[in-house]
């Protein structure tokens, strides 16, 4: 039926220099004039047709040899123009530094005024792709699955592939990573929109398999451990952790009793190593980079992390996942995380008994008495003594730290400026305050914020904020698709995704279609569960069945017009017992005297 389109047009395409860093630089996806468009709608209805083939493919020319096939981004152009991208700029050789070298050789004379003339023709014969085969000349260590990359990136960009071309996909760091199409089936040009791709990555030659296999093995090397704990009414663990291996703890919120619910859940660490925090996270998907709670702004031990029971975060949240972090100079420590879920009277509790217990041991040791410089507790009779020597030779940190020093304060003992109270923030160092910085005070650019401009690309002024947002609305966050079941970023949600509550990526992958069991309608995947609900519907909303009377016999009896279809004189039998039966009257006298 699509044959029957066709469409032939000469537009007119003003030459400009391309900023390679628009997120589109590097698509086969163009505009249109809006008259494209109604010609098409025009000629679709003329002929009957039902829709318009999907995708819209064009061939557009510059000359009988140097042609391309788009896809259509939007009919926003002006009348009789086309906007190119980059790289279909450059295919068709009339990007900026082509012409500006033709126009050195006098081909044409003002560059800034350079127009070319394409011809643009609808095709309607490219089939749909079965296999992909692609070459990488290089190894692009920030991408661990080529196929979630993919899956994220190329229908996004593309909408069609022709046998070797070259592919180029921007990555979340903006690098630009490039690609050789080996092989298309079935055909040397297909569609990619909408269709199930045979996938097969090749390196070019053996340096480039040898530095795949070797990040291969670093990856499963660095293998996740994950560490169940099946949560009672307080729950501790020993690890030895290390910042070259992930050790992943699992904490089960089913287990807890309906009581238990509604109190806070306390997460407490302790270590040997000062430069060690936990990051918390319902997402299972937790890095360094991506978290709600941490132990960051926790300086003192045990560090501790309160989660209210009624927190948005753990709403139809199951599984809680803790992530133990290695900063500094140190590669391994061992750690104790100990979990507890305890309501604000049990904390207050606890509280009294602290001060008690500090109470009895300060009555215990009546005669000891606390030196006002250093804070250590000495006899009473040796306190003169033992301050003589203290206030010679030991100095309290003037910022309230508590830190004591032997007679001058080490210029490596730093507080931070920036954070309120200073007291808190402290440590030794260049490497500890290189560390904080990086944490509190370092800008952070999400890149998976695709925005135009690199100005305005989405800033944090610390890790903590970065983090959060990183776990929580970030387009970059990973998430297990419901139709194609593959580890992929969530993207950018549209107002359509978020009303029908489904990240970006599930709203462009729900548009694949399936048959309906029921009725046989072809029905898009994202729209199938609202679908079987209206079949739902029409059972719920019609008559209850009625059975033959007959206790042999399991028949429904027919309805016709709301009304059962009944030739057995108000017996309700079956079609098959009154005529294969015996005589209706005898029957109907039978069943007059057992009354």
């Amino acid at each position: 039926m699509t044959a029957d389109l066709k469409l032939q047009e000469k537009l007119i395409y003003k030459v400009k220099e391309f900023n390679s860093q628009d997120p589109n630089y590097y698509s086969d996806k163009i505009s249109l004039p809006p008259s494209v468009l109604e010609s098409l709608v025009s000629q679709e209805k003329t002929l009957g047709l039902t829709s318009l083939t999907h995708p819209l493919i064009f061939k557009i020319s510059l000359d009988s040899s140097n042609f391309c096939f788009v896809g259509i981004r939007e009919f926003t152009a002006n009348e009789g123009e086309i906007e190119l991208t980059g790289l279909v700029a450059n295919k068709l050789g009339v990007d900026y530094k082509a012409i500006e070298k033709q126009q050195q050789q006098g081909e044409y004379e003002n560059l800034n005024d350079t127009k070319v003339e394409l011809y643009i023709d609808l095709i309607t014969n490219i089939p749909m792709g079965k296999r992909l085969d692609l070459q990488i000349s290089e190894v692009y260590p920030e991408i661990n699955d080529w196929k979630w990359f993919l899956e994220a990136k190329l229908s996004r960009f593309y909408t069609t592939l022709t046998q070797g071309d070259f592919l180029y996909l921007r990555n979340t760091n903006n690098t630009v990573c490039k690609l050789k199409v080996l092989k298309t089936e079935p055909s040397s040009t297909i569609n990619i929109i909408d269709t199930d791709l045979d996938l097969s990555i090749e390196p070019a030659d053996e340096d480039v398999a040898r530095k795949m296999m070797e990040r291969a093995h670093k990856i499963s090397k660095l293998g996740e451990e994950q560490i169940k704990m099946n949560f009672k009414n307080s729950t501790k663990i020993n690890l030895l952790v290390s910042n070259k291996s992930i050790k992943k703890i699992l904490v089960d919120l089913n287990s807890l009793s309906t009581s238990k619910l509604e109190n806070n859940l306390q997460i407490k660490l302790m270590s040997s190593y000062e430069f060690v925090d936990l990051i918390v996270s319902p997402n299972p998907y937790i890095s360094s980079d991506s978290f709600i709670w941490s132990t960051y702004n926790k300086p003192f031990q045990p560090k501790e992390i309160e989660i209210e029971h009624d927190n948005i975060f753990l709403e139809n949240c199951s599984t809680l996942y803790i992530l133990p972090v290695v900063s500094g100079e140190e590669s391994s420590a061992n750690i104790s995380v100990s979990i507890s879920c305890a309501n604000e009277k049990d904390r207050n509790f606890n509280q009294v008994d602290v001060n008690d217990n500090q109470n009895i041991e300060s009555e215990l040791g009546s005669d000891d008495v606390l030196c006002t410089n250093c804070g250590a507790r000495v006899k009473e009779t040796a306190l003169v003594l033992h301050e003589n020597f203290c206030l010679r030779n030991n100095v309290k940190c003037p910022q309230g730290c508590g830190k004591i020093f032997l007679r001058t304060v080490p210029s490596t003992h730093w507080h931070c400026d920036k954070c309120t109270p200073k007291s808190l923030f402290f440590g030794e160092g260049a490497n500890s305050k290189k560390l904080h910085d990086d944490i509190f005070h370092k800008e952070y650019v999400c890149l998976d914020e695709e925005i135009g401009s690199t100005d305005e690309q989405v800033k944090f002024p610390n890790l903590i904020q970065y983090a959060f947002h990183r776990a929580t609305d970030c387009a970059g966050l990973l998430h297990e698709c419901t139709f194609c079941h593959l580890l992929l970023p969530r993207g950018k949600n549209s107002q359509e995704a978020m009303l029908s509550n489904l990240s970006s990526h599930e709203y462009q992958c729900g548009t694949r279609t399936m048959e309906c069991d029921k009725c046989q309608k072809f029905i898009k995947l994202r729209d199938m569960k609202t679908h079987l609900r209206l079949h739902d519907l029409d059972r719920l909303q019609r008559p209850k069945p009625i059975k033959c009377s007959n206790v042999n016999c399991c028949k429904i009896l027919k309805v016709q017009n709301g009304s059962v279809i009944d030739n057995s004189l108000g017996l309700k039998l079956c079609e098959v017992v009154v005529i294969h039966g015996v005589k209706i009257e005898i029957v109907k006298v039978v069943d007059y005297r057992r009354y």
